[in-house]
């Protein structure tokens, strides 16, 4: 079998993908890890390509950051972060209030919690 790229390589490939996901969603190392129900130490291990994943934490990792588990296959070069090619979320004006969404998501609040706040703090 011809292998043209490294265990250590393919490590750090696969750590850097899910640190570009992560930080294109605004997550914390510790917001990933709890979604992830593991630690944000850990994240950080295998952000930095010094711990290979194993499939049942990449399948974790997937549905934290809302990606195919393919997606950390790929090319870390050349992934396109912004699939999404909503005008909503391309707005500028819509920004501080997709970020208060985003935080309240990954903070546990539920959208109807949220609503219920934003109708108070708007009277």
């Amino acid at each position: 079998m011809n292998i043209d790229i490294s265990k250590a390589q393919f490590t750090s490939r696969i750590g850097n993908i899910i640190k570009r996901y992560r930080k294109e969603r605004g997550m914390t190392l510790r917001d990933l890890a709890k979604r992830a129900d593991c630690t944000g130490s850990y994240i950080a291990l295998v952000e930095k390509g010094n711990n290979p994943p194993n499939s049942w934490i990449l399948f974790l990792l997937s549905k934290a950051l809302y990606v195919p588990i393919t997606a950390f296959f790929g090319d870390d070069d050349n992934i396109e972060l912004n699939t999404i090619k909503d005008p909503l979320l391309s707005n500028k004006e819509f920004e501080p209030y997709l970020a208060l969404a985003k935080e309240a998501y990954f903070k546990g609040l539920s959208a109807n919690d949220l609503n219920k706040v934003i109708k108070i703090v708007s009277r």
